[in-house]
């Protein structure tokens, strides 16, 4: 009885599994319907399927799902495809709704099609191979010639010293470009051990959008391999489509807005520990930003060169600091700890000689365990660096505050983050012609702001 059971049983598995196989490859969007709703039905047969024993990988999945997209979704397709993006499911869906909403609100017909930046791209990823080099154009139609839009650039040099020196934290801003070609420069940012900047890619594109921040994002994710953004911080001001674009593309990474844009109070109370950084401002964004105050006047390839020059000779630079250094930490991390250790002074400590204490002044009372390297303040946690709590259990048990930093401080990590090298290259006159068009320069476009009436004054010219 049990065996039959067990027959009739897989017999209709099987029908189901046929049957909802059939329908998840028959499954087609009509153009105009929801792209959500198409979407998370075909999500359900997908995970039917896995019940009933007959699991879809991940990239045989999204292949289904963008096969039965309507025609208006081709660009995206495209775009998506010629990237070579690793995405989820779930982060497909989100993409697939910013696009939807971004063809909504535009109404436009241009054909966006991506493709390396020829001449200079491939004379970069030949001299520094690993780095990433795209550019988007734009075309009215389908027979006209090409526009530049926008243009990313990640050097490997940078995406390998961020991953093994570089805390996972960093922020996400932009700022215009004052050249003869107007448009924006998006920056993504980190933070090395010394707690300075460190730049990690940037797209010159045509302005701050849902598209645009989502295309960055996009490249610089799969760059950095960060997936669905789970164990990452990323700090931004409170720009909606910046939002809108984390939310869709790393659902899962820690947004921390900046202090100086936030209007509400904020609070560290729920800040993840993973970063080891309880930071609320994006300055080192706005470093990055006045590093290249020059450059922004100049043209797009000009500005690109000079941030790449910028960039190459700072690696260097950070290699001969490090032999500045007199103790195993940076300067900066020296002078924050010095403050720390100096108001230790008023506390007392009272020890169960098993790592815990309980660390006293007046009616204030905190709980430091050396053995986990905790303080129940939070901010040894939070930052790495022992609190005046820690330092003050840290003292009375005769240990030394130094040996408790963090490893994401200390000199080897920082070397691990300047040890790769920007490679030099030719000039323009020896880059090799792609025998791709021509692109033409950016579709002028009317910035925002109320328009200059004064005439541009030189550097050299008297103000009055």
């Amino acid at each position: 009885m049990i065996q039959n059971l067990k027959e009739i049983y897989e017999r209709q598995a099987l029908q189901e599994r046929y049957e909802t196989s059939k329908a998840l490859f028959e499954c087609k969007m009509s153009e105009g319907s929801p792209v959500g709703v198409h979407v998370i039905k075909m999500m359900g047969y997908i995970q039917t399927l896995e019940k009933l024993g007959f699991a879809l990988n991940d990239e045989l999945a999204i292949d289904v799902v963008l096969q039965s997209l309507p025609d208006s979704f081709n660009q995206f397709v495209l775009n998506f495809n010629l990237n070579e993006i690793n995405k989820t499911l779930p982060q497909l869906l989100g993409m697939l709704r910013t696009a939807e909403g971004n063809m909504k609100k535009d109404g436009s017909k241009a054909v966006l099609m991506v493709r390396e930046a020829k001449e200079k791209g491939k004379k970069l990823r030949t001299k520094n191979p690993g780095s990433t080099i795209k550019m988007a154009v734009n075309r009215v139609s389908d027979i006209s010639s090409p526009h530049f839009k926008r243009s990313y650039v990640c050097f490997d040099a940078l995406k390998r010293g961020w991953k093994e020196g570089c805390k996972p934290i960093m922020g996400l801003d932009g700022c215009f470009l004052k050249g003869p070609f107007k448009g924006v420069l998006l920056g993504a940012v980190g933070r090395d051990g010394n707690d300075q900047m460190y730049p990690i890619a940037w797209i010159v594109t045509e302005g701050e959008s849902t598209d645009s921040w989502s295309w960055f994002l996009i490249l610089v994710s799969t760059d950095l391999g960060m997936k669905d953004g789970f164990g990452y911080t990323i700090i931004s001001d409170q720009h909606k489509d910046l939002e809108v674009a984390i939310n869709d593309i790393l659902p899962r990474v820690e947004h921390r807005n900046c202090a100086r844009h936030a209007r509400k109070k904020w609070t560290k109370a729920f800040q993840g520990l993973h970063a080891t950084s309880d930071i609320v401002d994006n300055n080192m964004c706005e470093a990055f930003i006045y590093s290249i105050i020059e450059a922004r006047y100049k043209s797009i390839i000009t500005m690109l060169e000079e941030i790449r020059v910028k960039i190459m000779t700072r690696i260097v630079e950070k290699r001969q600091f490090i032999s500045t250094w007199k103790y195993n930490y940076g300067i900066l991390i020296k002078k924050k700890f010095d403050v720390i250790k100096k108001d230790n002074v008023s506390w007392r400590m009272v020890w169960n000689r098993e790592g815990g204490c309980e660390v006293k002044k007046g009616r204030k009372q905190y709980l430091v365990n050396l053995n986990e390297k905790t303080c129940s303040c939070r901010r040894w946690q939070l930052c790495g660096i022992p609190c005046q709590h820690a330092c003050c259990a840290i003292w009375h048990t005769d240990g030394v505050s130094d040996d408790y930093l963090h490893s994401c401080y200390l000199k080897d990590t920082y070397i691990k983050a300047y040890s790769y090298a920007l490679q030099p290259k030719n000039g323009f006159h020896d880059w090799k012609k792609s025998g791709i068009e021509a692109v033409l320069p950016p579709i002028e476009r009317e910035m925002p702001g109320r328009p200059k009436k004064n005439r541009r004054k030189a550097k050299d010219e008297p103000k009055n």
